[in-house]
């Protein structure tokens, strides 16, 4: 006999007997979504519910049912990631991802106080002359066990968290005491470019932290080029553009990063 029972909030669990293969689960889940495609009539509103499902199997008696449950969410996260009504079924990858982010989320504060983090810079060239017209500022993660860590391995990782913010305060302060060195020793028309993370224009101290650091470091604020991907902000794009207007004010350049392959591309 098939269960199903209320998990909480917006959540159910569905617990199959009898399932001999993928096959089976998928018919099931089909039917799921059939059913609640059909429209929720409130008053004079048609309401379309969407559906994220997450699949664990079990197969031994060994497992279980919160370790089972625990699979099963954290399937339904990745369905939600990849969209409305889609479906996900678990995998031991899933859980690896898992208890990595939840490490990066936890030793990235550390990492800040203890000084683990250092820029690079990428020459950004002119390809008529030659020549070197700035400096992109990309992170690095010195971890005492892990060695080092490129940005793309723990970035994703903490990009929805508060801890975003403070590696990107870390970016912008390491960042201006770099330019100001390049400055005196002559750079003065060169410009360093930061990559901030869409949570970062949504930060009400963002515009006070630039102010303070192109005056602590006597910067020029056509010197500071701030960027953005055009897909990491167009959920709040009333917020973003305000944030980008402040800025301008202050004379301080703005990039869209990856212009063209979110929804600019569809338009």
């Amino acid at each position: 006999m098939d269960t199903v029972f209320r998990q909480g909030g917006d959540e159910f669990l569905i617990l199959l007997r009898g399932i001999r293969s993928e096959e089976d689960v998928r018919k099931v889940i089909h039917k799921i979504f059939a059913s609640l495609q059909q429209p929720v009539v409130l008053g004079r509103h048609k309401l379309i519910v969407t559906t994220s499902i997450g699949v664990a199997y079990c197969d031994s008696n060994n497992v279980k049912a919160e370790e089972l449950i625990k699979y099963a969410d954290l399937a339904m996260y990745q369905a939600k990631d990849a969209g409305r009504s889609n479906y996900r079924v678990f995998t031991p990858e899933m859980l690896q991802r898992a208890n990595n982010k939840l490490m990066i989320e936890q030793d990235i504060g550390a990492a800040i106080e203890e000084k683990q983090l250092s820029l690079s810079l990428q020459p950004i060239m002119s390809l008529p002359d030659g020549k070197v017209k700035g400096f992109e500022a990309l992170i690095r993660w010195h971890h005492p066990e892990r060695g080092l860590i490129m940005p793309g391995d723990f970035i994703p990782d903490i990009e929805d968290s508060e801890a975003i913010i403070r590696v990107g305060n870390y970016v912008l302060e390491e960042g201006g005491a770099i330019l100001s060195r390049l400055i005196e020793q002559g750079w003065d028309d060169l410009y360093l470019a930061v990559n901030l993370s869409a949570k970062h224009y949504m930060d009400p101290g963002l515009i006070p932290l630039v102010q303070r650091i192109l005056s602590k470091y006597n910067i020029p604020p056509q010197s500071l080029l701030l960027e953005v991907t055009e897909e990491s902000v167009i959920e709040q794009v009333d917020l973003a553009l305000s944030a980008m207007k402040s800025l301008k004010r202050l004379g301080v350049r703005i990039a869209i990063d990856d212009f063209g392959t979110g929804y600019s591309s569809l338009s």
